[in-house]
């Protein structure tokens, strides 16, 4: 079994136990409370806790019941490694405790000539690290984890993915797809294209998405991880995609000539 050491802690995330726990508790306390049953899917962003922890934390606010299994999709940010990457079996460790991966889910994806195992792509890449803290914290590490890193994030690579993940999904889990938006515009670039995207994910339709995205030059970070999700979603009969807060950098930093935006969206 491999041990996946993080590489995010203590720069993304604090690396001391006791300050991240009471750093995600001042975030999750300024999240509203949900009283949702069921939230099949979730975008949140992966960014630097200081700017983006805020906005994460009204999208993980809204898993109300513990996951069985968390579906962890994200872009390769390096570059290294296969097309669609799923990390193989191993145990995953954060600040927070450790957190096991589903290997039989693994095994069932992997057969499909779409995904290959391959630990090289997730060595160096956060997106779907940062997200362990949320849940863990909320959950401890009573669950589960598939962790799926896109390099190919072409349209119908990522729908076939999406169908892919709903036909091993279960009543229990919930599929994260771990998205940045607008990247280094001003604010109000970066406001205008994000509501474009934003709006194209509402509607649940990936191929809109997929056009908004390059008609309008938007340097979104893990479209393909969205367009997976909500194609899943799609599948398992959701009908809604709910915007629950959207924010950037330049709210944190007070610089509002180059900021990066930030949303958060359940999927029910």
């Amino acid at each position: 079994m491999i041990n996946r050491i993080p590489v995010a802690s203590g720069s993304f995330y604090e690396a001391d136990k006791d300050k991240l726990r009471y750093h995600l508790k001042e975030l999750f306390d300024k999240a509203p409370d949900s009283s949702i049953a069921k939230t099949i899917g979730l975008l949140v962003p992966h960014a630097g806790y200081l700017y983006s922890g805020q906005v994460a934390a009204y999208g993980y606010k809204r898993l109300t019941k513990k996951p069985g299994t968390v579906f962890l999709l994200g872009p390769n940010h390096s570059g290294i490694g296969s097309p669609i990457s799923i990390f193989p079996q191993s145990i995953w460790q954060t600040p927070l405790g450790e957190v096991k991966t589903n290997n039989s889910i693994i095994e069932k994806l992997s057969a499909d000539h779409l995904i290959t195992v391959d630990e090289n792509a997730h060595r160096y890449e956060h997106s779907l690290e940062v997200q362990l803290p949320f849940l863990q914290y909320l959950f401890d590490s009573n669950f589960s984890i598939v962790p799926l890193s896109l390099k190919d994030q072409s349209l119908s690579t990522c729908i076939q993915l999406g169908k892919l993940i709903a036909s091993v999904w279960c009543v229990s889990d919930v599929i994260i797809a771990s998205t940045d938006l607008t990247h280094y515009e001003n604010q109000k670039s970066a406001n205008s294209k994000d509501h474009l995207a934003l709006e194209a994910i509402k509607k649940m339709d990936t191929g809109l998405l997929s056009e908004t995205i390059a008609a309008n030059n938007i340097s979104m970070c893990g479209p393909g991880a969205a367009i997976a999700v909500i194609e899943a979603a799609r599948q398992l009969r959701a009908n809604k995609a709910e915007i629950l807060n959207y924010a950037t950098s330049g709210e944190v930093t007070g610089d509002y000539s180059s900021v990066v935006g930030y949303a958060a969206v359940a999927i029910e």
